[in-house]
Order: C-alpha cells, then sequence, then structure tokens
C-alpha cells in the first residue's frame, strides 16, 4: 500500500490535478491510513477513504468525512470535513466546515470558519482559473486557499473562491 502523499505543490494553480491526485492516493489506499503518530480523540467519526498523516490531532467530536485528505502537524478540533485537501502544519478550530476545498500549508481556521461548496440555484460553480473566470463543471466546489492564510472566526467564504497566499480575513 503507498501511503506516501501526492504532490500537492501546484494546488493552487491546478486544483482539479490536486483533487484527482487525492483521489486516486484515496483510492488506491482504499480505506482509511491513519499514521502511528497520529492522536485521533474520542467521539470523532473517519468514514473511508481517508489519509491522517504524522503527528496530526483529530476532535474530539470531528467528523471526517471520504476522500479527505489531512497532512502532518495539523490540528483538527471539532470540524466537518468533506472531500477536501488540509496540508500541512493548518489548524481548523472547533464547529467548522469544509466541503470540496483545499487549504494550504500554515493555515488557521477559526471557530465556526465555513468553506461554502454549494451554489444557492445548483448551478455548477465558476471559479478563476488561470486568469479566467470559467464553470468547474463541478455541483460541489468550496475553497482554495493558499498557504498562512488566516481565516477568522464565524468566516464564511463562498463557493469557488480563491484566497492567495498570506491573506488574513
Amino acid at each position: 500500500m503507498k501511503t506516501s502523499a501526492p504532490d500537492f505543490s501546484n494546488y493552487f494553480e491546478e486544483p482539479f490535478e490536486a483533487f484527482e491526485n487525492a483521489r486516486e492516493f484515496l483510492n488506491d489506499i482504499g480505506k482509511n491510513y491513519i499514521d502511528d503518530s497520529a492522536r485521533i480523540l474520542e467521539y470523532t467519526v473517519i468514514e473511508p477513504p481517508c489519509y491522517i498523516g504524522k503527528n496530526a490531532t483529530i476532535g474530539p467530536f470531528a467528523h471526517i468525512r471520504p476522500y479527505t485528505f489531512i497532512g502532518d502537524n495539523c490540528h483538527i478540533g471539532k470540524p466537518e470535513i468533506k472531500a477536501s485537501i488540509i496540508l500541512d502544519n493548518t489548524n481548523i478550530g472547533h464547529h467548522s466546515y469544509v466541503g470540496d476545498s483545499i487549504i494550504g500549508k500554515n493555515c488557521n481556521l477559526g471557530a465556526g470558519a465555513t468553506t461554502a461548496n454549494l451554489r444557492f440555484d445548483k448551478k455548477n460553480v465558476k471559479i478563476t482559473y488561470h486568469g479566467k473566470r470559467i464553470d468547474s463543471g463541478r455541483k460541489k466546489l468550496g475553497a482554495i486557499v493558499g498557504d498562512n492564510v488566516e481565516l477568522g472566526i464565524n468566516c464564511s467564504i463562498m463557493p469557488g473562491v480563491k484566497i492567495g497566499f498570506g491573506c488574513e480575513i
């Protein structure tokens, strides 16, 4: 079983490739992979397939849904995370929701931060891709968040939004 993480180094410019790499990687694993050094606290639910990296702490009461990749040294409080990529050294506070999103390295999402992943009108989510606004072809697509981003408490991000590196919201 392959357990070394896919290359997500170009996730901000090529988010669709990053999602596809994660999906292929998780399908190859076919179940949950939780590193021996990770801590899973009580009442946490992790639905397969998911990957939890080195020294990650998840929970208590977290809900990690299928096709979620959580990198090394992450602290995931009490959120719900669905089909997302969370890169190394990122903290996601309690009562947060991260759906169909990519959260870069060294980020912090305050309590109640939410990445919406579905438009009100149920149409495909649009995203800025290579400088152009395009139809993503996806009904569900959350945020693409660059490295070193700070989202404050109760911050809500609409579907398909890209947040550049080092931003504070």
